[in-house]
Order: structure tokens, then sequence, then C-alpha cells
């Protein structure tokens, strides 16, 4: 049956639902941000050039090129939630490395730590999120449940 107010029958129904989608978001958010802005203006505070993060930013674009597909099969094979957390982990274990790497102002470093912050981190937790986001939801929300959740 078609819900007649979709988005408040998901919050009604699958409120829960919502919450974990919005987190979900979040964390990969974080993290491809964090490594493709932020570090921008941090990297340079701490002395290196902007340029040299720029390049360090396209390599590892470039390397999620192979790590985005990789991650969408692993998850596959072994589930978009066990994915996820992989990826939420890694993150939270390698955020402050992450940011002594930055320190460094080395180019070798710089692009060490955006290699782990994009395209392993953020590929872990990208390419199960359409699949799972949805799948957080009964067919005749999910639309509007996905929806919400990415927004």
């Amino acid at each position: 049956r078609e819900a007649k107010f979709p988005a408040l029958e998901v919050v009604r129904s699958a409120g829960k639902g919502v919450v974990i989608a919005i987190l979900a978001m979040a964390a990969n958010s974080v993290f491809f941000y964090m490594a493709t802005v932020f570090a921008l203006s941090y990297g340079e505070r701490q002395g290196a050039s902007r340029g040299l993060i720029l390049i360090a930013v396209m390599c590892a674009a470039a390397a999620q090129i192979i790590t985005l597909p990789i991650a969408a099969v692993l998850a596959d094979r072994y589930g978009r939630r066990p994915v996820m957390i992989a990826g939420c982990l890694i993150g939270a274990a390698s955020a402050f490395p992450i940011f002594w790497l930055l320190d460094t102002t080395n180019f070798l470093a710089i692009l060490a730590a955006m290699v782990l912050a994009i395209p392993v981190v953020h590929s872990l937790t990208y390419a199960p999120m359409a699949s799972f986001i949805s799948e957080l939801f009964e067919t005749r929300l999910r639309y509007s449940g996905s929806a919400m959740g990415y927004q």
C-alpha cells in the first residue's frame, strides 16, 4: 500500500532507520571533507604547500577509482554493515595519525595520509552506502526514508 504522507510515516514507523542513515552518512562525510577540504587549510597552516596537498588529494582520488569497486565487492560478499563498520573503525584509528602525517609537511607523508583517508576509509564507507541505506526501509517508505537519511 502506498504511503499517503511518506515523510511522516517514515518518522513514525522507521525513525530508527533514519537515525542510522544519518549517522552512516555523517561518518562517511566527515572523512571525505576532512581529507578534501579541511586538510588543505590545516596543511597550509603547518607550512605545507597548497599545491602539494592538492596533488596528494588528486593521487588519492585517482587511487579510489580502483578501491571503490573493490570495497563494493567486499560489501556484496561480506555484507554492507561489516564493511562500513570496518571503514569507520579504520577511520577512527587513523584520525590522529593522518594529522600527524600532515604535520610533517613532507609530500610522501601527506600522500600517505590522503591515501588512508580517501581510497581506504572513504571507499569502505561510501561503496556500500546506497544499498545499506535503502535496506533500512520497507519498500513503500524506501525512497522517502533514504532521502531523509541522505539529507
